[in-house]
């Protein structure tokens, strides 16, 4: 191949970074041509797909697998989400404001930065420490009570 030291084929982190300039290219056009059409569609499809498409099997085995059982794993990554943003508002209750913009924002930065143009559930994987430890913070009552002084 030209360009490249010993004529090696591109790798994989190249092919990635040519496919994710090509969904960048694709998203914007999709932007301009109808943007709120668009972004409705994102929102539906891709804010569930950067938060709860990530399944635990390898990717080689992934069109192997039965149908429910991915469903399966998307319905317990959703419910995951679901119960950190109970912990989220828990926080928010119970006057924890700081606490819940910190972790709040983190989620909002990534869904904010991703939805738009392109979604891989890889790209939440740095924030999944926070999801789970709102989700956690659910299922803890004292989070939920106000504190007093």
């Amino acid at each position: 191949q030209r360009g490249r030291p010993g004529g090696r084929a591109p790798g994989r982190a190249t092919a990635r970074v040519a496919a994710d300039r090509e969904y960048l290219r694709v998203g914007l056009e999709n932007l301009r041509r109808d943007s709120a059409p668009h972004l409705v569609r994102r929102l539906a499809r891709g804010v569930f797909i950067l938060w709860a498409g990530e399944i635990p099997f390898r990717f080689s085995d992934i069109n192997r697998l039965p149908p429910f059982v991915i469903r399966a794993a998307w319905a317990l990554q959703a419910a995951i989400g679901v119960a950190a943003l109970v912990g989220l508002i828990g926080l928010f209750r119970a006057g924890r404001t700081t606490e819940a913009c910190l972790f709040g924002s983190v989620l909002l930065y990534i869904t904010a930065v991703h939805f738009p143009l392109l979604t891989e559930a890889r790209q939440s994987l740095p924030a999944q420490p926070v999801v789970l430890l709102l989700a956690s913070l659910a299922f803890k009552p004292e989070v939920h009570e106000r504190e007093h002084l």
